[in-house]
C-alpha cells in the first residue's frame, strides 16, 4: 500500500543523506532518526 511507498522513499532519502553528509558528524544520523520517528508518528 501507500505506507510501503513512503518507507521506500524514506530509506532512499536517508541513504542519500548519509552519503552526502560527513560521516564523522554524529549529529546527522541522530537528527535523521528523530525526523524519521516524527514522520512515522504522523502516518
Amino acid at each position: 500500500g501507500n505506507n510501503e511507498n513512503y518507507f521506500k522513499l524514506i530509506k532512499a532519502s536517508v541513504k542519500t543523506l548519509f552519503i552526502t553528509c560527513d560521516e564523522n558528524d554524529y549529529n546527522v544520523p541522530l537528527t535523521a532518526e528523530e525526523s524519521l520517528n516524527k514522520f512515522v508518528k504522523v502516518l
